[in-house]
């Protein structure tokens, strides 16, 4: 058991793929509180039986609209008050977009982008890096899209939502840097490539626990090696 991950309070939100529910098994195995909160009751089954057979740590999951503000609220002041703090956020942002120019992108596609790339993640970003703030502590993992997708063609909104997402990583960080508060932009390889998730969740759970022993690079991407085939 690794004394650095047990007990930890914990939150990964986001899209329910591989690397999600690694994170999640693997926090669980650390012994850590998980609070996981999604969009309806049958994710929260698909998460459940993913990690059905994990005896450690504690799950929690809520049903949420991850755009509603004043419940997402309601519940960070609950686990403020429940649990004192919040050691440990994981966002999940990894979305693929189309490859179409943009002069030919329906504009649905265009505001779901600025959605889920960017309302979803500011709104997570305003509601808990306070509470880390205030007590001056915690780490604050940011996952995306590798801004270079190897195994398909380049898409211009996803680009467009890699820049969005670094420039506002870069601002969240200066922001509580100085107040003690780790936080970590992630480039994830992309979801059709072949990778072991399990070491892909390890290295990033691994900048959580290493965190006073790492420089305080930004961006990080998880090694090359953890492809499973050569693409």
């Amino acid at each position: 058991m690794d004394s650095s991950s047990k007990n930890i309070i914990s939150i990964v939100a986001g899209l329910t793929q591989p690397l999600e529910i690694a994170i999640i098994r693997q926090l669980l195995q650390r012994d850590a509180l998980v609070i996981v909160p999604a969009s309806n009751a049958d994710t929260i089954l698909q998460i459940k039986s993913e990690v059905a057979d994990i005896t450690t740590g504690s799950l929690v999951t809520l049903v949420t609209d991850p755009m509603d503000y004043e419940r997402s609220k309601e519940i960070a002041d609950h686990i403020q008050s429940n649990y004192g703090r919040i050691d440990l956020v994981i966002i999940l942002s990894c979305t693929t977009y189309p490859a179409l120019p943009l002069t030919e992108l329906d504009y649905v596609t265009w505001d779901a982008m600025q959605c889920d790339s960017l309302s979803y993640w500011f709104m997570s970003a305003r509601l808990l890096l306070p509470l880390m703030k205030h007590h001056r502590r915690g780490t604050f993992i940011q996952i995306c899209n590798d801004p270079v997708q190897k195994s398909q063609a380049p898409s211009p909104l996803g680009r467009i939502a890699s820049m969005l997402q670094m420039e506002i990583s870069k601002e969240l960080d200066r922001e509580v840097g100085v107040y003690g508060v780790y936080y970590y932009h992630v480039f994830s390889h992309p979801e059709n490539e072949d990778v072991d998730r399990s070491k892909e969740a390890a290295y990033i759970l691994g900048l959580y626990e290493d965190n006073m022993n790492q420089t305080r690079a930004l961006f990080h991407t998880s090694p090359d090696h953890l492809l499973a085939c050569t693409l």
